[in-house]
Formats: C-alpha cells, sequence, structure tokens
C-alpha cells in the first residue's frame, strides 16, 4: 500500500473564495489534477503579521502532495498578481 501523507498550507483568509473558486470548480479541479484530497476547515483561522490565514491539509501520497503544493502556489501568486495589477490600475 503506498504511503499516505499530509501537509499542511496557509491561504491568507482573503483568498480563500477565490482558491476554492465558484461552486467548487477550482479547488476540484486541483485534486484531481493532483490527485490528492484538500480539506479546509474556514474556522480554524490564525493572525500573523496582521494577516488572517486559513490551513489547507493536503493529503495523499508524496507525489501527490507536491504537486498539488505546486498548484495551490501558482493559484495563489496568478491571483495576486491579478490583484496588484487591478489595485495599479
Amino acid at each position: 500500500m503506498p504511503e499516505v501523507i499530509t501537509q499542511t498550507l496557509p491561504c491568507p483568509a482573503p483568498l480563500l473564495g477565490f482558491m476554492i473558486g465558484r461552486n467548487g470548480h477550482a479547488i476540484k479541479a486541483m485534486q484531481a489534477t493532483s490527485g490528492a484530497t484538500f480539506y479546509i476547515n474556514d474556522s480554524d483561522r490564525v493572525a500573523d503579521f496582521n494577516i488572517e490565514y486559513v490551513y489547507m491539509r493536503l493529503r495523499g501520497t508524496p507525489q501527490q502532495v507536491d504537486r498539488a503544493k505546486r498548484l495551490v502556489m501558482l493559484r495563489m501568486y496568478n491571483l495576486t498578481q491579478g490583484h496588484d495589477a487591478a489595485a495599479q490600475a
């Protein structure tokens, strides 16, 4: 049986809706692409450096979790770049 691991990533609370997507479309796509399962507990929030974070837990084989982390980080990067461009306009 393959090894199953769980890793946690912080997600800035203001980006959580964008990370999940309308009707969960974005997170479902990331789960399907990576093979990992995503768990998000919106009530589990932590404030650090004046930013509120929600933790995303990724579960699967090490390869699935690694791919899921890359997809999450890429989506966060793309979202923040879009917000920065909109704020400068």
